[in-house]
């Protein structure tokens, strides 16, 4: 009954989790005329009811290439930055890097780039009025308290929530064990968290000096860095429902322990890096945009040992660990729990994907990842030849690093699809250019297929050389334009595709291959 309860708790979370929240925040920029080479201007930060900028140092600040800062004031309960800056080389562009930490149900870094283009919306008065306002700078001393204290709110952040679980699991397996196991784990998993801070502040230090756009969470940018975290979470989601059970071979029980408790030291970091909360901005500000060398270190400390904290604790004071409940059922029970707040996770790292590398790309990414687990379940049932599991895990090994691929971002020239109007398209008929129209939707799979088509580079060279004017209509959603043109046509369903000429318009097969794109276009021009 207790099972069957907690399952159903833990697939409501998951369910739930399905509609992650996202913040979003749209920047206005104003500038005043210029005063000789000096301008002044004004960020502000268009929120809804339940969002803000985060009010600590480093909230909200922002880089300048070609000019330098002569004062600057955040207001981040006004949600604006304004800045004073002279222009340091007359013959180049002022561009921007605002970042800022916008702040909901989470908080969450986020930057923006721009280039200045005086406008006359700034007024003089104003500018006066703010730049009057004295400043208040914080010590050093400050930003370590105000860091230590970001690392232990961290804990309790949504982003971090399925962490936590872990961290619980962590400690109730080692709750019947000696004090001297007790204090080996947690110390561990305390190691496993400051080992990421540290790793991500040194590389941060070296970054910095060749990317100066970089800020805190970086790591999340990257999508193959994103796909590496989403197997994490759902090798642990995986091993906690009991699909597949992970082990590190060729160590002993003790040692997978050991090396188990570090690791979930290191998954939290990283979790905990990912996110940002009340007061941790102080830091991450202080590590990306002013302290530098061991000032720098000591704000990475201090925020790891707020994260680490409960289980330093733990360490020091082993004797708290026996007011918990031995293990047991109840031990099970959390475990599948767990195992789908984990699925949770998974989903969120996935939205990021989808928002990283589109629909098309992230599809394919999804079902990737249902081969993997596909594979990983015929791993757990091969009773019969050890070669047909060394062929299983070469498959699960094939299968992962052709996700990493499609985690690369791609170089090669593309198609350029032109949005469907009725003004663009009547303008390129009197032109007498050819126009390829594709009418699709996201829901159609084998609209899907047939794409993949135009991404051959001998069909983007047919494109380029013959100047066909390509316009998608997308039928996702509904829309009587898209439905007028596809009557036209004779159709009330996708995918379709026609090539109009100056002569007449030819229907492809719905079925599209590249023989028979080809042949229409070639074809065509063969007859002229």
């Amino acid at each position: 009954m207790c099972r069957g309860i907690c399952k159903l708790i833990g697939l409501f979370i998951f369910l739930c989790c399905l509609g992650v929240f996202s913040l979003k925040a749209e920047v206005a920029t104003r500038t005043t005329q210029w005063v000789g080479d000096t301008i002044c201007v004004a960020f502000d930060f268009e929120l809804s009811k339940h969002e803000k900028i985060s009010s600590e140092p480093g909230g909200l600040d922002v880089v300048w290439h070609n000019a330098e800062v002569i004062d600057k004031v955040c207001e981040p309960s006004k949600a604006t930055l304004t800045c004073k800056i002279r222009k340091t080389i007359s013959d180049k562009p002022i561009t921007y890097d605002v970042f800022y930490v916008i702040c909901g149900d989470a908080c969450e870094p986020r930057s923006v780039t721009g280039e200045i283009i005086p406008n006359g919306l700034l007024p003089e008065s104003e500018v006066a009025k703010i730049f009057g306002e004295s400043q208040n700078y914080t010590s050093l001393l400050y930003l370590v308290l105000m860091a230590f204290l970001g690392g232990l709110i961290l804990n309790l952040m949504p982003c971090v929530f399925p962490i936590i679980t872990l961290k619980i699991f962590s400690i109730a397996k080692i709750a019947g064990k000696s004090l001297h196991e007790i204090r080996k784990e947690t110390g561990l998993f305390a190691c496993g968290i400051f080992s990421v801070f540290f790793a991500l502040g040194t590389l941060l230090h070296y970054l910095k000096e060749t990317t100066p756009g970089i800020g805190w969470g970086f790591f999340m940018q990257e999508p193959s860095c994103v796909f590496s975290l989403m197997l994490v979470f759902l090798a642990c989601a995986l091993h906690f429902l009991g699909i597949y059970h992970f082990r590190i071979p060729n160590l002993s029980r003790n040692s997978r322990r050991t090396a188990g408790a570090f690791f979930s030291g290191v998954l939290s970091g990283i979790a905990s890096s990912s996110c940002v909360g009340p007061f941790a901005g102080v830091a991450l500000a202080g590590v990306v945009l002013g302290a530098e060398g061991i000032q720098s270190y000591a704000l990475l400390f201090a925020l790891g040992t707020g994260v680490a904290l409960p289980y330093i604790l733990l360490a020091l004071f082993p004797n708290l660990m026996r007011r918990m409940p031995k293990p047991g059922a109840w031990l099970q029970i959390f475990q599948s729990f767990m195992g789908y707040a984990m699925l949770a996770s998974t989903v969120w790292i996935f939205s990021i994907l989808l928002s990283q590398l589109g629909a098309d790309t992230a599809i394919k990414i999804l079902l990737i990842v249902i081969a993997i687990i596909f594979l990983l379940n015929q791993l757990v049932h091969i009773r019969d030849t050890r070669l047909w599991k060394y062929v299983v895990v070469a498959g699960i090994i094939s299968i992962t690093a052709f996700g990493y691929i499609q985690t690369i971002p791609s170089t090669s020239e593309q198609i350029y699809w032109e949005t469907y109007e009725s003004s663009m398209f009547d303008e390129a008929k009197k032109k007498n250019k050819k126009i390829f129209l594709n009418f699709t939707a996201d829901w159609c799979l084998n609209c899907k297929y047939n794409e993949t088509i135009f991404g051959d580079e001998q069909i983007i060279e047919i494109f380029k050389k013959n100047e066909i004017v390509a316009i998608k209509c997308d039928w996702t959603k509904r829309d009587e334009k898209i439905t007028s043109l596809l009557r036209r046509y004779n159709s009330i369903s996708v995918p379709l595709y026609v090539l109009i000429t100056d002569r007449n318009a030819q229907i492809l097969p719905n079925i599209l291959t590249k023989k028979d794109l080809i042949e229409a276009i070639e074809g065509h021009n063969e007859q002229n």
